[in-house]
């Protein structure tokens, strides 16, 4: 994954080789989607960069960062509980739908957990990378073409 300290979490968010939390789908499947969803969001993010130089979206962008973090972290507590509940044997699946529905959630928790996580990360760095005034420019100043 592409935020500090990842390997923490793969650790702490595991995906068993033994199907917990998942009944049907493999961790390596859930892992994939969790990667691509992270670069997707680091390309989207770094394509929008000259946004960043615009005081009313920093404000956007740091709330948006505050936003994520929340969120992610709220999917990993969800998603730790529902493992126990899982390996503690207090979920019964008993239908191909139930079975079907139990991995989606699972999955998008795991998936929403690292996606965010490297969104609200991303957020903060390239705020902390961009200059808030345009290039060149001092903060509050209109830049005119040149002749």
């Amino acid at each position: 994954m592409l935020f500090p300290l990842s390997n923490l979490f793969l650790d702490l968010l595991t995906v068993s080789k033994y199907g917990l939390p998942f009944a049907r789908l493999s961790g390596q499947a859930i892992a994939a989607l969790a990667t691509l969803a992270c670069i997707f969001v680091v390309f989207a993010t770094f394509g929008r960069r000259d946004d960043f130089h615009i005081p009313e979206n920093r404000r956007r962008f740091k709330r948006g960062a505050r936003v994520a973090f929340v969120v992610a972290i709220t999917s990993c507590v969800v998603y730790l509980l529902g493992y126990q509940l899982a390996y503690n044997g207090k979920v019964h699946l008993s239908n191909e739908v139930a079975v079907l529905a139990h991995d989606a959630v699972f999955a998008v928790l795991y998936i929403s957990f690292f996606t965010l996580m490297t969104r609200a990360f991303l957020l903060l760095a390239m705020l902390e990378y961009f200059p808030g005034s345009p290039r060149g420019g001092v903060s509050g100043s209109v830049r005119t073409p040149p002749d």
